[in-house]
């Protein structure tokens, strides 16, 4: 039911005009849930140690608790938002996608994601 309820939330971020995938992965790297792609293992690791980088980064300097990442190639945008203490999220956008759109849908996705795990226990 669990499953369910995550794939349907991922489906409809993936739904989203400009965005590629999602990814919803554990801190310790392993991937959890995804669709459309091959590369999951390697980009949720990736993806989690840049996180765990960035946090301390923030944490040394004394610049406040990490929100989320952005990061932007030439070709794509990928988000990187932590769900709690214990999941991620990542999303690949087009890189002319809408920012402020995205971000919006990340919110609602993480709240729904939140619930999901709330009442699972």
């Amino acid at each position: 039911m669990k499953e369910e309820e995550l794939s349907k939330v991922l489906s409809e971020l993936n739904g989203v005009y400009g965005v590629r995938n999602s990814v919803i992965t554990g801190l310790d790297g392993l991937p959890i849930l995804w669709e459309n792609s091959s590369e999951v293992s390697l980009i949720s690791a990736a993806s989690v140690a840049a996180l765990g980088a960035i946090e301390e980064m923030l944490k040394q300097v004394g610049e406040g608790k990490l929100e989320n990442i952005l990061v932007e190639s030439d070709s794509e945008k990928v988000f990187i938002k932590k769900i709690k203490e214990e999941l991620v999220l990542i999303l690949f956008a087009q890189r002319n996608a809408n920012l402020g759109l995205i971000r919006l849908e990340m919110r609602r996705a993480t709240k729904k994601i939140e619930d999901i795990f709330k009442k699972s226990g």
